[in-house]
């Protein structure tokens, strides 16, 4: 299990966040809370198609732009992480677990999913 804790106030944030940019049109195929157990951070990693098609900055400018509008509390840009949506470990979560475009609350603890550690990770979306 992670050492540090995920609580309650980010786990909003991250919900908060993935349905702003639903509003505005910003395509998010998957959204997670991951623990990175190196760095010993959680990251909201979002796969989105925009980093393929108009790259990382430009992504990070968008999702800037959401955070300021929706004011979100609690919540930087320096914790998220934009990859795109063939990333491994989006795509390994994908295979086990779907949600569709719905937010789901699917928390995913001492796993291995196809030969990735997920020490501890919080799943809104994996399409």
């Amino acid at each position: 299990m992670a050492t540090a804790e995920l609580v309650g106030d980010l786990i909003e944030a991250g919900k908060q966040l993935t349905s702003a940019l639903d509003r505005e049109a910003l395509e998010v195929r998957s959204a997670l809370w991951f623990y990175d157990a190196d760095a010993k951070e959680w990251r909201l990693i979002l796969a989105m198609p925009m980093v393929e098609t108009r790259g990382v900055a430009s992504t990070y400018d968008e999702i800037g732009k959401v955070l300021r509008t929706a004011s979100i509390p609690g919540l930087f840009l320096r914790q998220i992480a934009v990859v795109r949506p063939n990333d491994e470990l989006v795509t390994a979560l994908r295979k086990a677990i779907s949600t569709g475009l719905t937010l789901a609350s699917i928390r995913l603890t001492n796993s291995a999913v196809d030969n990735i550690l997920v020490e501890d990770a919080y799943i809104y979306r994996s399409t």
